[in-house]
């Protein structure tokens, strides 16, 4: 299940006991607000409304919203505005992006806020020394991971040793945030450490002071190459009827070469990131599984037929013999073992007739549009269990390689048309490993993972391919191969091609 799957499920759980089927909204300051765009991604993913305070009004102890049928009750508000501006009656009375009397409401247990007032003291940073303590008094338990030691500047030895060490310390204003207010001992001049000395020394209650972190690095791409980068982790914990741990998080990296300093507002940028499923006992559909695995195959046979036909094409422009010319194209006909198909259709061997066969002919199962074609048509029996990009890049191959048949593309230049098909396979993978949850689902989306983690789950007598591969692969061994997939086009062992596809594959 994805973020805003679990968010949504999370806040329906925190609606008041008035109802029984919650209405759920998204608060947003409106479209000039710099995370518009992610509070507008939510709602749309969420299919609940983004709602702004000017949308909204209070009757009778409950909240509505504003619609062309009327007003309609609220029951959960998922705010993306401050506390100082979401009630002018009660907070900020200038304040024209929030709605007044709503923390009224609130009061008498009519609309759930996530997340709720006050739940901003979390962020800050003076809270962080007590989180320990917290852990110990709250759950009764010990912290599994140890805290950074955090030195309180308001506190008269903190003080001293911050003033003594600013050098080799990272020291941040309490309240601060976005990388601003603080001071990064090790790569600051003289001059900057003197400075904000004075500062701490003015106001030393603002601020907290902790050792510079050697934080992990990550190979990124920058404008000279690809160079190290320093980089950390942000978690997502939800917390309703249970507190769940959201599968990946957001990896912030430091694009500022040598900078400590991860946030966006300070140069900053994000890298995906993956996690691998939990449970061991996730289960699929069988048909699912079965097409996710196609889907990848039939793509990725379409790139082997790209590599073979550029080969031929590339070397037919050298100069040679006629004869020598046609062994290359005999070959690998008799290679992909399509020469019969082949020769019944179009008799003797010829390089033009031979690419047009493995390139366009839809009454050729191997060929690249009849693959391609394939490709996506099991991803479109799918589609629930594929992230957008997944599904678009499939389906945006498919669009293309009509379009560049029906111009005329592949005619005028066989080899830019071949790159272009390896290119689509290559961020068909790039785009299934960078934007799918590391479940069973990705193992079957990468099927020359199956028999690789076969054997090294033989020879390290460990379980290495997830449940559901192990018993789709012995299903297999058991029946044979079949003479269709499930798309109703001939699958990988239908044709003499397609074995012989599978085994170039596996080497």
């Amino acid at each position: 299940m994805h973020y805003p799957d679990l968010l949504l499920e999370t806040l329906r759980a925190s609606a008041p006991s008035t109802t029984d089927d919650p209405t759920v909204v998204v608060l947003t300051p409106g479209m000039y607000n710099s995370a518009y765009f992610e509070h507008a991604f939510l709602a749309q993913q969420m299919g609940v409304e983004l709602v702004e305070g000017r949308d909204l009004f209070v009757k009778d102890s409950f909240c509505y919203m504003r619609t062309t049928r009327g007003p309609k009750r609220v029951d959960v508000i998922y705010r993306r505005v401050d506390d100082d501006f979401l009630d002018p009656q009660a907070f900020r009375p200038t304040s024209t992006t929030g709605c007044a009397g709503l923390l009224n409401v609130y009061r008498a247990g009519n609309v759930a806020l996530c997340n709720a007032i006050g739940t901003g003291v979390a962020d800050d940073k003076s809270i962080y020394p007590y989180v320990p303590k917290m852990i110990e008094f709250y759950p009764g338990e010990k912290p599994i991971l140890s805290n950074v030691p955090t030195y309180m500047c308001r506190e008269p030895d903190s003080l001293k040793y911050v003033l003594d060490n600013l050098k080799d310390l990272v020291v941040k204003e309490v309240h601060g945030a976005g990388g601003y207010g603080m001071l990064v001992g090790p790569a600051a001049t003289k001059q900057e450490i003197e400075d904000f000395r004075k500062v701490v020394e003015a106001k030393p209650e603002s601020y907290i002071a902790q050792p510079t972190l050697s934080l992990s690095s990550c190979p990124t791409f920058v404008d000279k190459g690809i160079a190290p980068r320093h980089i950390d982790l942000r978690p997502f914990v939800l917390s309703g009827k249970e507190v769940q741990m959201v599968p990946g998080g957001l990896t912030r990296v430091a694009l500022k070469e040598g900078s400590l300093v991860v946030n966006s507002s300070q140069g900053g940028g994000t890298k995906d990131t993956g996690s691998r499923s939990l449970r061991e006992d996730n289960e699929m559909l069988s048909r699912t599984a079965d097409h996710l695995y196609w889907m990848a195959r039939y793509t990725e046979r379409a790139e082997n037929t790209a590599r073979m036909l550029d080969v031929n094409y590339q070397t037919s422009l050298l100069p040679q013999s006629a004869a020598v010319a046609q062994v290359g194209w005999q070959g690998m006909l008799s290679i992909s073992e399509l020469m019969p198909a082949y020769t019944t259709k179009h008799g003797d061997v010829d390089p033009q007739r031979v690419m047009q066969f493995m390139v366009r002919d839809e009454s050729n199962p191997s060929s690249i549009l009849s693959c391609l074609r394939a490709a996506r048509e099991n991803a479109r029996a799918v589609r629930g269990s594929l992230t957008t990009e997944a599904w678009e890049t499939q389906n945006q191959t498919w669009l293309e390689i009509n379009r560049m048949l029906r111009s005329g593309d592949f005619e005028r230049d066989p080899g830019q048309f071949f790159e272009w098909v390896k290119f689509r396979s290559h961020l068909s993978r790039g785009v299934t490993v960078g934007t799918m949850l590391m479940d069973e689902a990705l193992h079957f989306m990468r099927p020359w993972h199956l028999p690789r983690a076969r054997r090294q789950h033989g020879a390290a007598g460990r379980r290495e391919v997830p449940r559901g591969a192990e018993r789709l692969l012995r299903r297999r061994q058991r029946q044979g191969p079949s003479t269709t997939s499930t798309t109703g086009a001939p699958s990988c062992a239908a044709s003499p091609a397609s074995r012989s596809t599978a085994r170039c594959t596996a080497t």
